[in-house]
């Protein structure tokens, strides 16, 4: 019979809180998300947990906003749920996505070398509790790509930082959003467009027209300029087909590698990308140098 009792007390509260629940979401009908992204990010630790502190801050304020609009005999079931489902959770994943640590991001970034992250993730999730998705206001944060998403990121290419805010109050939503996008903005790196898959195909296609222009002017010049145009243009074609498919789909995941979508950097150190350019810039350096003397060569 206590069982019984305390069991039909339980379900007692589970009404109760759905019914406090759909009163307060009564009255608020129409829903505002707002969403940005990016190809990549790199900073500093301390622009993360500032980041991080604001969302909670701005949960917060949502909850007492809510419990002092909320009634007074509010079960305690409702208000730890209510705080559950404002509550900012924080992901980080390392090890090639194996290997994922939540807590706060001071806590669990100082357990880490920062070289190892490979995405962050900062929400909340009002789904989990079984309140259903756009129940309440909800934040979402993602720096970083999985690595389990090989094919899309060659096919689809998401972009390596998303943030979204949604809500019912247009002006928390607004200046939520406005002030995270604002901050991730300031540390988009210049050469973002290179992690895109316009720069991967242009790339490739600079490629294969320099190896197609190399191949027509060495059998060109060996064949005493006159013969063989057909199979030189075949060839050509060819190269230039190579160069678009194949190409694309082995330099563009390359790129990403190169220049990773979130990079945490140490005060006085250089990111990978920058890094990468600099040894870039000497190898086409050299190329060109090299190719001017071949072609020097050939002419003569």
């Amino acid at each position: 019979m206590a069982e019984n009792a305390s069991s039909g007390a339980v379900a007692a509260s589970e009404v109760d809180f759905e019914e406090i629940w759909a009163a307060q979401q009564s009255n608020h009908q129409v829903r505002l998300t707002r969403e940005t992204a990016h190809e990549c990010w790199v900073g500093r630790k301390e622009k993360l947990l500032r980041i991080e502190q604001y969302l909670v801050e701005s949960l917060k304020a949502v909850f007492v906003e809510q419990m002092a609009e909320a009634a007074d005999d509010l079960p305690p079931q409702a208000v730890e749920l209510m705080a559950r489902r404002l509550q900012l959770k924080v992901v980080v994943t390392s090890g090639n996505g194996k290997i994922r640590r939540s807590g706060e991001l001071a806590t669990v970034l100082g357990e880490m070398d920062l070289s190892e992250v490979e995405r962050i993730e900062m929400r909340n999730r009002t789904s989990v509790l079984g309140l259903g998705r756009g129940a309440g206001p909800e934040v979402r944060l993602s720096l970083g790509t999985d690595s389990d998403e090989f094919m899309p990121r060659i096919l689809r290419g998401p972009k390596g930082v998303r943030w979204e805010v949604s809500g019912d109050d247009r002006q928390w939503v607004g200046g939520t959003f406005d002030w995270v996008a604002s901050e991730i903005a300031k540390d988009v790196p210049w050469w973002w467009f290179i992690r895109t898959r316009a720069s991967a195909i242009v790339m490739s296609l600079l490629i294969s027209v320099g190896i197609a222009g190399i191949l027509f002017a060495t059998v060109d010049a060996a064949r005493d300029g006159g013969e063989g145009t057909a199979e030189i243009v075949a060839g050509g074609g060819l190269v230039l087909l190579y160069g678009l498919v194949v190409g694309t789909l082995i330099l563009r995941p390359i790129l990403a590698s190169l220049f990773p979508s979130v990079e945490l950097i140490e005060p006085g150190s250089s990111p990978k990308g920058r890094q990468v350019l600099a040894v870039a810039v000497g190898v086409v350096s050299l190329g060109l140098s090299v190719a001017g003397v071949v072609l020097g060569a050939l002419a003569l």
